[in-house]
Protein backbone atom coordinates (compact mmCIF):
# COMPACT_ATOMS: atom_id res chain seq x y z
CA UNK A 1 0.00 0.00 0.00
CA UNK A 2 1.03 3.30 -0.39
CA UNK A 3 1.07 5.77 2.51
CA UNK A 4 -1.81 7.85 0.75
CA UNK A 5 -4.33 5.15 0.81
CA UNK A 6 -3.69 3.92 4.44
CA UNK A 7 -3.86 7.69 5.62
CA UNK A 8 -7.54 7.66 3.24
CA UNK A 9 -8.52 4.32 4.29
CA UNK A 10 -8.38 5.43 8.49
CA UNK A 11 -9.72 8.65 7.81
CA UNK A 12 -5.79 10.70 8.54
CA UNK A 13 -5.19 7.72 11.48
CA UNK A 14 -8.35 8.76 13.58
CA UNK A 15 -9.69 5.90 14.80
CA UNK A 16 -7.22 4.42 17.46
CA UNK A 17 -7.77 1.14 18.26
CA UNK A 18 -4.41 1.11 20.88
CA UNK A 19 -0.70 1.87 21.26
CA UNK A 20 1.98 -0.41 22.17
CA UNK A 21 5.59 0.48 22.82
CA UNK A 22 6.73 1.42 19.32
CA UNK A 23 3.32 2.97 17.43
CA UNK A 24 -0.02 3.24 17.51
CA UNK A 25 -2.42 0.59 15.37
CA UNK A 26 -5.75 2.29 13.63
CA UNK A 27 -8.83 1.02 12.63
CA UNK A 28 -9.60 1.53 9.01
CA UNK A 29 -11.96 0.42 5.75
CA UNK A 30 -10.39 0.13 2.08
CA UNK A 31 -12.48 1.31 -0.71
CA UNK A 32 -13.71 -2.46 -1.26
CA UNK A 33 -14.69 -2.21 2.08
CA UNK A 34 -12.46 -4.79 3.62
CA UNK A 35 -12.35 -3.44 7.40
CA UNK A 36 -8.68 -3.21 8.45
CA UNK A 37 -6.04 -2.38 11.26
CA UNK A 38 -3.42 -0.60 10.49
CA UNK A 39 0.09 -0.98 13.01
CA UNK A 40 2.53 1.61 12.67
CA UNK A 41 6.08 1.92 13.85
CA UNK A 42 6.38 4.88 14.71
CA UNK A 43 9.60 4.70 17.57
CA UNK A 44 11.34 2.51 15.68
CA UNK A 45 15.99 1.61 16.12
CA UNK A 46 17.21 -0.77 13.09
CA UNK A 47 16.54 -3.58 15.43
CA UNK A 48 13.13 -2.81 15.55
CA UNK A 49 12.63 -2.14 12.27
CA UNK A 50 14.63 -5.50 11.34
CA UNK A 51 12.33 -7.21 13.52
CA UNK A 52 9.22 -5.40 12.07
CA UNK A 53 10.35 -6.74 8.26
CA UNK A 54 10.95 -10.48 9.75
CA UNK A 55 7.27 -10.15 10.76
CA UNK A 56 6.20 -9.02 7.59
CA UNK A 57 7.95 -11.50 6.26
CA UNK A 58 7.05 -14.90 7.90
CA UNK A 59 3.12 -13.40 8.46
CA UNK A 60 2.98 -13.25 4.51
CA UNK A 61 3.45 -16.94 4.11
CA UNK A 62 1.31 -18.67 6.58
CA UNK A 63 -2.57 -18.92 5.88
CA UNK A 64 -4.34 -20.54 9.09
CA UNK A 65 -7.90 -19.84 10.43
CA UNK A 66 -6.08 -19.55 13.82
CA UNK A 67 -3.69 -16.98 12.92
CA UNK A 68 -4.12 -13.10 12.21
CA UNK A 69 -4.32 -12.40 8.25
CA UNK A 70 -1.73 -9.73 7.02
CA UNK A 71 -3.52 -7.98 4.22
CA UNK A 72 -0.22 -6.00 3.08
CA UNK A 73 2.23 -3.20 4.54
CA UNK A 74 3.82 -0.04 3.56
CA UNK A 75 7.41 0.99 3.42
CA UNK A 76 7.06 4.10 1.77
CA UNK A 77 7.08 6.47 4.25
CA UNK A 78 9.23 7.07 7.38
CA UNK A 79 6.62 4.96 9.26
CA UNK A 80 6.47 1.83 8.50
CA UNK A 81 2.84 -0.04 8.85
CA UNK A 82 1.44 -3.25 8.88
CA UNK A 83 -2.12 -4.38 7.36
CA UNK A 84 -4.49 -6.53 9.11
CA UNK A 85 -7.21 -8.32 9.22
CA UNK A 86 -9.73 -6.41 12.18
CA UNK A 87 -10.47 -8.74 15.22
CA UNK A 88 -13.21 -6.76 16.76
CA UNK A 89 -13.19 -8.61 20.12
CA UNK A 90 -9.76 -7.15 20.66
CA UNK A 91 -7.34 -9.04 22.72
CA UNK A 92 -7.80 -12.25 24.93
CA UNK A 93 -6.09 -10.55 27.91
CA UNK A 94 -9.00 -7.88 28.12
CA UNK A 95 -11.41 -10.59 28.34
CA UNK A 96 -9.62 -12.70 31.06
CA UNK A 97 -8.19 -9.62 33.12
CA UNK A 98 -9.81 -6.38 32.63
CA UNK A 99 -13.51 -7.56 32.93
CA UNK A 100 -15.05 -7.78 35.97
CA UNK A 101 -18.97 -8.67 34.65
CA UNK A 102 -19.56 -10.69 31.47
CA UNK A 103 -16.53 -13.40 31.96
CA UNK A 104 -15.67 -15.33 29.62
CA UNK A 105 -17.07 -18.70 29.91
CA UNK A 106 -15.92 -22.33 30.13
CA UNK A 107 -16.73 -23.33 26.20
CA UNK A 108 -15.31 -19.81 25.03
CA UNK A 109 -12.07 -20.52 27.30
CA UNK A 110 -11.99 -24.14 25.88
CA UNK A 111 -12.55 -22.99 22.49
CA UNK A 112 -9.82 -20.41 22.96
CA UNK A 113 -7.73 -23.10 23.70
CA UNK A 114 -8.26 -25.22 21.32
CA UNK A 115 -8.49 -22.62 18.32
CA UNK A 116 -4.26 -21.39 19.43
CA UNK A 117 -3.18 -24.98 19.96
CA UNK A 118 -4.48 -25.47 16.57
CA UNK A 119 -2.54 -22.20 14.89
CA UNK A 120 0.77 -22.95 16.90
CA UNK A 121 0.44 -27.17 15.64
CA UNK A 122 0.78 -25.47 12.03
CA UNK A 123 3.43 -23.13 12.59
CA UNK A 124 5.28 -25.90 14.06
CA UNK A 125 4.23 -28.85 11.85
CA UNK A 126 2.78 -27.67 8.54
CA UNK A 127 5.00 -24.51 7.75
CA UNK A 128 7.85 -25.16 5.78
CA UNK A 129 10.39 -24.34 7.62
CA UNK A 130 8.72 -24.40 10.77
CA UNK A 131 8.15 -20.91 12.35
CA UNK A 132 8.46 -20.52 16.73
CA UNK A 133 6.28 -17.45 17.29
CA UNK A 134 8.13 -16.98 20.79
CA UNK A 135 5.52 -14.38 21.88
CA UNK A 136 2.71 -16.87 22.57
CA UNK A 137 0.56 -14.71 25.60
CA UNK A 138 -3.33 -13.35 26.12
CA UNK A 139 -2.49 -10.13 24.31
CA UNK A 140 -1.06 -11.31 21.33
CA UNK A 141 -4.55 -14.09 21.37
CA UNK A 142 -7.37 -11.69 19.08
CA UNK A 143 -10.64 -12.52 19.02
CA UNK A 144 -13.15 -12.36 16.41
CA UNK A 145 -16.85 -11.97 16.44
CA UNK A 146 -17.82 -15.71 17.56
CA UNK A 147 -14.83 -15.59 19.99
CA UNK A 148 -12.84 -17.39 17.61
CA UNK A 149 -8.69 -17.03 18.35
CA UNK A 150 -5.98 -15.64 15.94
CA UNK A 151 -2.84 -15.77 17.08
CA UNK A 152 -0.78 -12.34 16.40
CA UNK A 153 2.15 -10.29 16.70
CA UNK A 154 4.85 -12.31 14.92
CA UNK A 155 7.53 -9.42 15.24
CA UNK A 156 9.65 -11.92 17.38
CA UNK A 157 9.36 -15.31 15.22
CA UNK A 158 11.96 -17.43 14.33
CA UNK A 159 12.26 -19.92 10.98
CA UNK A 160 13.80 -23.32 12.62
CA UNK A 161 14.49 -25.92 10.80
CA UNK A 162 13.17 -29.00 12.52
CA UNK A 163 16.07 -31.48 11.78
CA UNK A 164 18.24 -29.61 14.69
CA UNK A 165 17.23 -29.99 18.58
CA UNK A 166 16.99 -26.39 18.80
CA UNK A 167 19.21 -23.03 17.64
CA UNK A 168 21.15 -20.76 19.82
CA UNK A 169 19.55 -17.08 20.00
CA UNK A 170 21.66 -14.30 20.41
CA UNK A 171 19.72 -12.40 23.24
CA UNK A 172 16.87 -12.71 25.00
CA UNK A 173 13.17 -11.60 23.45
CA UNK A 174 9.52 -12.24 24.85
CA UNK A 175 7.60 -11.43 27.97
CA UNK A 176 8.29 -12.30 31.86
CA UNK A 177 6.59 -15.16 32.76
CA UNK A 178 6.20 -17.14 29.59
CA UNK A 179 9.98 -17.84 28.78
CA UNK A 180 10.88 -21.48 29.29
CA UNK A 181 13.29 -21.96 31.38
CA UNK A 182 16.32 -23.27 28.67
CA UNK A 183 15.42 -19.98 26.37
CA UNK A 184 15.58 -17.95 29.88
CA UNK A 185 18.71 -19.43 30.88
CA UNK A 186 20.82 -20.78 27.34
CA UNK A 187 18.96 -18.73 24.95
CA UNK A 188 17.98 -22.14 23.63
CA UNK A 189 15.12 -22.18 21.21
CA UNK A 190 13.03 -24.62 19.14
CA UNK A 191 9.14 -25.32 19.13
CA UNK A 192 8.71 -26.50 22.95
CA UNK A 193 9.32 -22.92 24.13
CA UNK A 194 6.09 -22.05 22.53
CA UNK A 195 4.57 -25.24 24.08
CA UNK A 196 5.68 -23.67 27.40
CA UNK A 197 4.35 -20.33 27.06
CA UNK A 198 0.90 -22.03 25.65
CA UNK A 199 1.04 -24.20 28.75
CA UNK A 200 1.22 -20.72 30.52
CA UNK A 201 -1.78 -19.25 28.92
CA UNK A 202 -3.72 -22.43 29.48
CA UNK A 203 -3.40 -21.89 33.47
CA UNK A 204 -4.56 -18.28 32.82
CA UNK A 205 -7.65 -19.76 30.74
CA UNK A 206 -8.20 -21.65 33.72
CA UNK A 207 -7.62 -19.71 36.75
CA UNK A 208 -8.35 -16.02 35.10
CA UNK A 209 -4.89 -15.10 36.78
CA UNK A 210 -1.92 -13.41 35.08
CA UNK A 211 1.46 -15.18 34.71
CA UNK A 212 2.66 -13.05 37.09
CA UNK A 213 0.42 -11.68 40.15
CA UNK A 214 2.18 -9.60 42.51
CA UNK A 215 -1.03 -9.01 44.54
CA UNK A 216 -1.48 -12.81 44.88
CA UNK A 217 -0.54 -14.54 48.35
CA UNK A 218 3.56 -15.57 48.15
CA UNK A 219 2.79 -18.70 47.05
CA UNK A 220 0.50 -17.94 44.24
CA UNK A 221 2.42 -14.75 42.52
CA UNK A 222 3.86 -17.42 39.75
CA UNK A 223 1.05 -19.02 38.17
CA UNK A 224 3.47 -21.88 37.05
CA UNK A 225 4.57 -22.47 40.33
CA UNK A 226 1.45 -22.50 41.89
CA UNK A 227 -0.47 -24.76 39.49
CA UNK A 228 2.63 -27.41 39.72
CA UNK A 229 2.60 -27.03 43.45
CA UNK A 230 -1.72 -27.74 43.05
CA UNK A 231 -0.79 -30.62 40.90
CA UNK A 232 1.61 -32.75 43.44
CA UNK A 233 -2.19 -34.03 44.87
CA UNK A 234 -4.23 -34.27 42.18
CA UNK A 235 -7.16 -33.69 43.68
CA UNK A 236 -6.19 -30.30 44.08
CA UNK A 237 -6.16 -29.37 40.58
CA UNK A 238 -9.32 -27.82 40.28
CA UNK A 239 -8.59 -25.33 43.37
CA UNK A 240 -7.18 -23.00 40.34
CA UNK A 241 -10.21 -23.15 38.46
CA UNK A 242 -11.59 -18.77 38.03
CA UNK A 243 -13.87 -18.43 40.53
CA UNK A 244 -15.52 -15.41 38.56
CA UNK A 245 -17.07 -18.84 36.34
CA UNK A 246 -19.08 -19.76 39.80
CA UNK A 247 -18.32 -23.54 39.08
CA UNK A 248 -20.19 -23.35 35.78
CA UNK A 249 -17.64 -25.83 33.77
CA UNK A 250 -17.37 -28.95 33.24
CA UNK A 251 -14.63 -30.59 35.59
CA UNK A 252 -13.95 -33.44 34.00
CA UNK A 253 -12.22 -30.80 30.93
CA UNK A 254 -11.05 -28.62 33.52
CA UNK A 255 -8.95 -31.61 35.02
CA UNK A 256 -7.75 -32.59 31.36
CA UNK A 257 -6.61 -28.81 30.47
CA UNK A 258 -4.95 -28.78 33.77
CA UNK A 259 -2.95 -31.80 33.64
CA UNK A 260 -2.31 -31.03 29.64
CA UNK A 261 -0.64 -27.42 30.99
CA UNK A 262 1.54 -28.23 33.56
CA UNK A 263 2.75 -31.37 30.91
CA UNK A 264 3.75 -28.31 28.77
CA UNK A 265 5.31 -26.10 31.63
CA UNK A 266 7.76 -28.96 32.61
CA UNK A 267 11.21 -27.54 33.40
CA UNK A 268 12.94 -30.08 30.85
CA UNK A 269 11.71 -29.36 27.38
CA UNK A 270 12.15 -32.83 26.22
CA UNK A 271 8.86 -33.49 28.33
CA UNK A 272 7.25 -31.08 27.02
CA UNK A 273 4.30 -32.90 24.02
CA UNK A 274 4.44 -31.39 20.54
CA UNK A 275 1.58 -28.76 19.79
CA UNK A 276 0.16 -31.40 17.52
CA UNK A 277 -0.54 -34.17 20.82
CA UNK A 278 -1.39 -30.90 22.42
CA UNK A 279 -4.10 -29.82 20.07
CA UNK A 280 -5.38 -33.64 20.05
CA UNK A 281 -5.65 -34.03 23.50
CA UNK A 282 -7.76 -30.54 24.29
CA UNK A 283 -9.58 -31.70 21.56
CA UNK A 284 -10.23 -35.16 23.42
CA UNK A 285 -9.55 -37.32 20.05
CA UNK A 286 -6.50 -38.22 22.35
CA UNK A 287 -6.59 -39.78 26.13
CA UNK A 288 -4.77 -37.05 28.53
CA UNK A 289 -1.62 -39.24 30.01
CA UNK A 290 -1.97 -39.91 33.56
CA UNK A 291 1.42 -38.52 34.36
CA UNK A 292 1.35 -36.62 36.98
CA UNK A 293 1.89 -39.25 40.00
CA UNK A 294 5.61 -39.95 38.13
CA UNK A 295 6.69 -36.11 37.60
Amino acid sequence: FTYQELHDATQGFSDKLGEGGFGAVYKGTLPSGTVIAVKQLVKHTQQIEDDFKREISIISKVRHRNLLAVIGYSLESDVPMLVCEFIPNGSLDKWLFRRRENALSWEARRAVAIGVACGLAYLHDESKPSIIHLDVKPGNILLDEDFNPRLADFGLARLYDEKESHVTATRLKGTAGYLAPEYAMHLQLSDKVDVYSFGVVLLELLSGRRAVELSAPSEQIVLVDWAHKEAEIPDNLLDIVDRKLHGDFVAEEARDMASIAILCTQRSAALRPKMQAVWLMLTGAVKVPEFLENL
